[in-house]
């Protein structure tokens, strides 16, 4: 700065020449240039000004020019501000100060805020006649970074504080742009936008710095394309906040807040939390026209964008919490009459199942060879029909629909009767059996159905899960009470596992029982049959020792209802317990049952599979199907395959998936662990049902997976399909076997990405149960009935064959049904990702599904263009396959003839399925939306009534509706509504070739 001072030429200044300059003035510049603080001189009336280099920074790009020149000319834009606090002390008045002076300022190219703490002096300079001041020493600190950063603190504290109450996202919304009106000097104006259902549009929630009814206010923006309004496309796509500049171009001007001017530009802030797979919505900023927008601006803009949206991820997490409370609560209604649905659909075909196979078991004439694969069949018909008792009983506790007698009942005769059922299977076991009834004079009033309910299922489980030892039954009085416990020698239970024993549907981990078998509801129907008598349950378990149930009776009758308390005395005959200890005995190894195990190798050139899997009628079935091609091992559970497997190496493992004391997930795990038994081939055997569940068995490593019911087909196929990769597997390098299997876990895992959240676990393990106990005894029905149609079905009478119909039929039945409520299942509960379905090529797949049968009725399918909307895809085809199809089956005697098109209306889609089939009552309109309604005869029009109440769900989660227009006799049309984006575009040509073909 000194060598700008010395080459100036100053004569041009009305200072003059520096060789005329007085003491003072050069004392004064002296002082000035080697002073580190900013420090600015004006001289003489005419407020000629000089300064150091600490205050170029305060001087900006009005430097160099600024040396020399005149104040009120410097300064031009402020000076009717500082020129009075300057002339003060020039004209010998007090010297003035400033602790806070906002101005505006012209030193970076625009009218820049800016705040400056000064202190103006007078400059004493004897040469100057009258009060001899020489002119003004400035000393300036700016302090402009230091008043936004209170400014700002202050609103985003006080943001905070008011967000943390609001209970809503529009309260959010709203909050936040009031409390930005406080501070409009950094935010003129604000918008808050909100992401709809849909993710394509945004709605506009709450604005600050507008007034009601402007026109600037844009009620919506289309986050699919840029509209040229807000790039609200680009900051949801990239999920990074842009700045809009110009604002001028694209709107009238905006509120300017305290600011004389418009802002001319704004910051577009996504409302997005990393957690989440989708913004919120956007923060609309407009920007301080006096201010640039530097780090410290856009940190402050960002900070604001972060407090919303930790609101709005607090207030949707409370208002899920608060809707899932209604919900599951909704749910659990909706289950128990699910339950009680089933129950009642499944004991349908179930008594057309056991009639005709009563029938043919009493024969005379079956061969050796029938008579083993007709009990087969009748034995897991019956599980089959515990199984759905067990839920109807469960599902009527639940409703509060039992009609319970209690009625005085001597309990030590009781359950002597009941335990002596027992007795024969725990011994064959290798089990103690110790009953100790206390007999008593006083009777407890009981529902004799119930209590031997309680009582057998109580000793079932015992017996399940133990190993060695006994069971002991122990009925003991006092203190007014019956108490009834029941103690093993088994397992035991976790202690962390104790709170949850009771719980509906919930299973042990790791338990290693007789059976993996089991719908985890029979120790909470226990409970729930124990406290309908008014008593309570409890347990007591040590892990490695064992396990006491007790269940206590209150004496006497004044706990009890009195409408039910009847006075006689009954004593039933336990026949249900049959139906336990067949169970219990199924449970037990069964020479008759299985295959004989082959010693060591003989010589034959026959592959070698061992099989593992914990059911004993599966294990006879595999070996009848595999023993003809095969030499076959059979084993119990894993660890006995995993010792068959390393003792003798087999050619190919085929194992069930859930298994006592080591499932088939560890049993691969431990294979592929070992060098000897790493390449075998593995193939997995599960009930559970859906893509998710090959996915996870493929991701842990084996070979192929197969979900039950399979044909012996399929299962043949795949087997000799593997055995043949087994040549080529041990062909490969050990580095090209490594990237294979990387390569197939990379395929497994992309696909299970697709795989559905659950929102109720009671209904994910209700499926789970459903697909593998009861598909395990349905496909063994199957199976063995179409073994005895092969085997006898020729020497059949009419009247027999037309029973064999009737069960394979009711199997189909019961089949189809169990599909159809895991679709609805997992429709009810999967987590919905919309994205723009092109309803013409959802509609193209179904024709193409439906081809055949469209060929076999001479249907005409009259499909025009079809719009797009926000949807799952699946889901959707899944629903307009069901219609298409329903069309189809309900036809009248003319070849069917079906219009498929869609009306927009706007911000909907109407879109219409008309048939000319027998049409629908008009009473039965709402009825048919609802799960089991049937309106026809099962044999003139067969189906599971599950296909429309599936339609219904699925439209009801994408924010539509369904309605039907018909008539009997005269066809019907059904009607989906489903809401459109904010600009529907036209079907593309290529959609629509591709739909007119199909059509074709």
């Amino acid at each position: 700065m000194g060598e700008l001072m010395r080459s100036f030429d100053w004569a041009e200044t009305p200072i003059g020449p520096v060789s005329s300059w007085s003491q003072a003035l050069r004392t004064m510049v002296g002082l000035v240039l080697k002073n580190k603080f900013p420090i600015l001189v004006w001289w003489g009336s005419n407020y000629v000004q000089f300064y150091n280099d600490a205050f170029r920074i305060i001087m900006g790009d009005k430097h160099p020019r600024a040396m020399g020149e005149s104040g009120p000319v410097c300064w031009a834009e402020i000076w009717d501000i500082v020129g009075p606090l300057a002339e003060a002390p020039l004209m010998g008045r007090e010297a003035t100060s400033n602790d806070d002076l906002a101005v505006l300022v012209h030193r970076r190219g625009f009218l820049e805020e800016a705040h400056f703490k000064l202190a103006y002096s007078p400059v004493p300079d004897e040469t100057v006649e009258g009060i001899g001041i020489g002119g003004v020493i400035a000393t300036v600190a700016e302090i402009t970074d230091q008043i936004y950063g209170a400014r700002q603190m202050r609103m985003l504290r006080e943001l905070g504080a008011h967000l943390v109450e609001v209970k809503t996202p529009d309260m959010v919304c709203a909050s936040t742009t009031r409390i930005l009106q406080g501070n409009s000097a950094d935010a003129p104006f604000a918008l808050v936008y909100l992401l709809d259902s849909t993710g394509l549009v945004a709605n506009l929630a709450a604005a600050g710095g507008f007034v009601d009814g402007d026109s600037r206010l844009l009620p919506t923006l289309d986050v699919s394309r840029d509209t040229g309004e807000w790039p609200a496309s680009e900051v949801i796509a990239t999920r990074k906040s842009i700045v809009v500049e110009n604002l001028g171009r694209r709107f009238p001007a905006m509120p300017s807040g305290p600011w004389a001017i418009s802002p001319h530009s704004a910051v577009l802030l996504p409302l997005e939390s990393p957690d989440q797979p989708r913004p919120y919505g956007i923060l609309v900023l407009g920007l301080n026209p006096h201010r640039s927008f530097d780090d410290g601006y856009r940190s402050f803009c960002d900070l604001v964008a972060t407090q919303v949206v930790t609101a709005l991820r607090n207030v949707f997490a409370y208002q899920e919490e608060q809707a899932r409370a209604v919900a599951l609560a909704a749910l659990d209604q909706a289950k128990t009459a699910f339950f009680a649905n089933i129950s009642h659909e499944f004991r349908t075909p179930l008594t057309l199942m056991l009639g005709p196979l009563e029938e043919l078991a009493a024969r005379d004439d079956l061969s050796s060879a029938a008579r083993p694969a007709l009990d087969l069949a009748y034995r897991n018909a019956q599980r089959l029909l515990k199984l759905v008792n067990a839920l109807l009983d469960f599902s009527r506790v639940e409703g509060k629909r039992v009609s319970a007698l209690f009625r005085p009942t001597d309990l030590a005769v009781r359950v002597s009767d009941l335990a002596g059922t027992f007795r024969s299977t725990v011994e064959k076991s290798g089990l103690r059996l110790l009953v100790e009834c206390e007999p008593s004079s006083e009777l407890v009033y009981v529902d004799a159905d119930l209590f031997e309910k309680i009582v057998l299922n109580l000793l079932s489980n015992a017996f399940k899960f133990t190993w060695s030892g006994e069971i002991a039954i122990v009925l003991r009085y006092g203190d007014g009470r019956a108490r009834l416990s029941v103690r093993d020698t088994g397992i035991g239970i976790p202690e962390q596992e104790l709170p949850l024993i009771f719980q509906r549907f919930h299973r042990v981990e790791g338990g290693h029982g007789r059976s993996f078998e089991g719908t985890g509801i029979g120790l909470a129907l226990v409970k729930d049959l124990v406290q309908l008598h008014g008593g309570e349950t409890t347990v007591e378990s040590v892990v490695g020792v064992g396990s006491t149930f007790t269940v206590t009776f209150l004496l006497g009758t004044a706990h009890l209802p009195r409408a039910e308390v009847v006075k006689t005395t009954s004593n039933p005959s336990p026949a249900r317990a049959q139906v336990y200890v067949d169970e219990a005995l199924h449970w037990l190894p069964r020479t008759t049952y299985e295959a004989p195990t082959p010693g060591p190798a003989t010589g034959s050139d026959r592959s070698r599979i061992l099989v593992a899997d914990d059911n004993v009628d599966m294990r006879q079935y595999l070996h009848h199907l595999l023993s003809p091609h095969y030499e076959v091992e059979l084993v119990a559970n894993g660890r006995l395959a995993l010792g068959a497997a390393t003792t003798r190496t087999p050619d190919l493992v085929l194992t069930d998936v859930m298994m006592p004391e080591l499932d088939g997930f560890a049993l691969l795990a431990a294979l592929r662990a070992d060098e000897r038994t790493r390449a075998v081939p593995v193939v997995m055997l599960s009930a559970r049902a859906g893509e998710d569940a090959s996915v996870e068995g493929l991701r842990a490593g084996a070979d192929d997976y197969l979900i039950k019911p399979f044909t012996a087909s399929e299962l043949l196929v795949r087997i000799a399909s593997n055995l043949r990769l087994v040549g080529m597997r041990r062909d490969l390098t050990r580095a090209d076997e490594r990237a294979c299997n990387e390569a197939a876990r990379g395929l497994a895992l992309a696909e299970h990405n697709l795989e559905l959240e659950r929102l109720n676990a009671e209904l994910e393990q209700f499926a789970h149960i459903s697909s593998h106990d009861l598909r395990e005894p349905l496909r063994m029905v199957t199976q063995y009935m179409g073994l005895l149609d092969r085997d006898i079905g020729a020497g059949l009478s009419a009247q027999n064959r037309q029973h064999l119909a009737y069960a394979v039929e009711g199997a189909k039945t019961i089949q189809a049904l169990i599909t159809d409520l895991l679709e609805y299942t997992r429709v009810s509960q999967s987590a919905a990702s919309f994205a723009p379905v092109d309803l013409n090529l959802v509609m193209a797949d179904v024709l193409s599904r439906v081809k055949s049968l469209c060929d076999a009725t001479a249907a005409v399918i009259d499909l025009r263009p079809l719009p797009t909307v926000p949807g799952v895809q699946g889901d959707l085809a899944l629903t307009f396959r069901h219609l298409v199809e329903n069309a189809l089956k309900f036809r009248s005697s003319v070849p069917p003839r079906i219009a498929i098109w869609a009306d927009d209306h706007g911000d909907t889609w109407d879109i219409h399925i008309r048939d000319n089939g027998i049409g629908v009552d008009p009473a039965f309109h709402a009825r048919i939306f609802k799960i089991f309604q049937r309106l026809h005869a099962r044999h003139l029009y067969p189906g599971t009534g599950v296909g429309l109440a599936l339609c219904h769900q699925v439209i009801q989660r994408h924010g539509g509706k369904i309605v039907v227009s018909s008539e009997s006799g005269k066809g019907a049309t059904f009607t989906v509504t489903l809401p459109c984006t904010r600009r529907q575009p036209r079907p593309s040509l290529e959609t629509t070739i591709v739909a007119a073909a199909v059509q074709q």
